[in-house]
């Protein structure tokens, strides 16, 4: 349950500090309407972390679906993010 909730607020902090730019009318007033995980991955960044690994990071490749809300233009786009 306390990784759940973790996570979530995790992606949360990660989906603000992103920007997507409509192809259409380059307008970065977009919304993520869903994604699908594609790839999953654990990461040990270098010369950080204990010996215990106590430093892992998740890094998940995902695919998202974008609407724009200036024209309604859907689109997609491949992202890693790194929780």
């Amino acid at each position: 349950m306390f990784l759940g909730i973790l996570f979530f607020n995790l992606s949360q902090k990660s989906k603000a500090k992103e920007t997507h730019h409509c192809p259409k009318c380059d307008s970065t007033n977009v919304v993520e309407q869903d994604h699908q995980t594609t790839n999953s991955r654990t990461v040990i960044p270098n010369g950080g972390g204990s010996p215990g690994g106590g430093d892992v990071r998740l890094q998940l490749d995902m695919k998202l679906f974008l609407r724009c809300k200036n024209c309604g233009n859907g689109f997609q786009k491949q992202t890693t993010r790194t929780y």
